[in-house]
Formats: C-alpha cells, sequence, structure tokens
C-alpha cells in the first residue's frame, strides 16, 4: 500500500473516531444536570467540596459552631475534629478533611 493511500485512510479514521466522539458526548449533555441534581437535597444548595487548607478550617469552625449548640459534647466527635484539625495543619488535608466530616456527621446525628 502507498504511504498516501496509508495517509488517507488514516485521515479518514481519525475523522470518525472525532465524530463518534462528538457524538457520545452529545448524547450524555441532557444527563449532566440530573447527575449534578443526584443526591441534593429538596431546599439545600449543592455544595462544592474542596481539598484545601480553607475547607479545612471552614470544617472545623462548622464544627465548633454545631458543638458549642448541641446539649452534650460528644467525646469521639471532639477527638476527631482536634485530630482533624491537626492533620490540616500538618498539611494531610484529606484525611483531615474526612476525620472532621466525621465528627460533623456524630454530631448531627445525636442531635
Amino acid at each position: 500500500m502507498d504511504r498516501a493511500r496509508r495517509m488517507g485512510m488514516m485521515g479518514a479514521m481519525s475523522r470518525v473516531s472525532r465524530l463518534l466522539a462528538s457524538i457520545l458526548l452529545l448524547g450524555m449533555v441532557p444527563a449532566v444536570p440530573a447527575l449534578a441534581q443526584h443526591g441534593a437535597d429538596e431546599g439545600r444548595p449543592m455544595r462544592v467540596i474542596t481539598d484545601t487548607p480553607e475547607f479545612c478550617h471552614r470544617l472545623a469552625g462548622e464544627f465548633a459552631a454545631e458543638q458549642r449548640a448541641a446539649l452534650r459534647p460528644h467525646p469521639v466527635a471532639h477527638d476527631l475534629a482536634l485530630t482533624g484539625e491537626r492533620m490540616c495543619g500538618n498539611g494531610q488535608i484529606r484525611p483531615g478533611i474526612m476525620r472532621l466530616r466525621r465528627a460533623l456527621q456524630i454530631l448531627r446525628r445525636q442531635e
């Protein structure tokens, strides 16, 4: 097979691949808003979660506010929150966030 013919076939295959990718992506567009709302509670805005020190501090603040409002402190939740804050302070952002979120869950279930 000569070079020009091979290049022509490769170009045609590339165009077909791009066409198929476009069709697949367009087919998914209607599903994207549904995915964004999946699991969102009615009346509550969807919250974006990021792995940043700022988000760690935000969760720590939420925990502190909810713990002050709680009828009785929960020792496990308190320990998890302290560990999470310490981990965030040491640069272990993801594990710190995981512990802070778990502490909030425990505190919220207690109410």
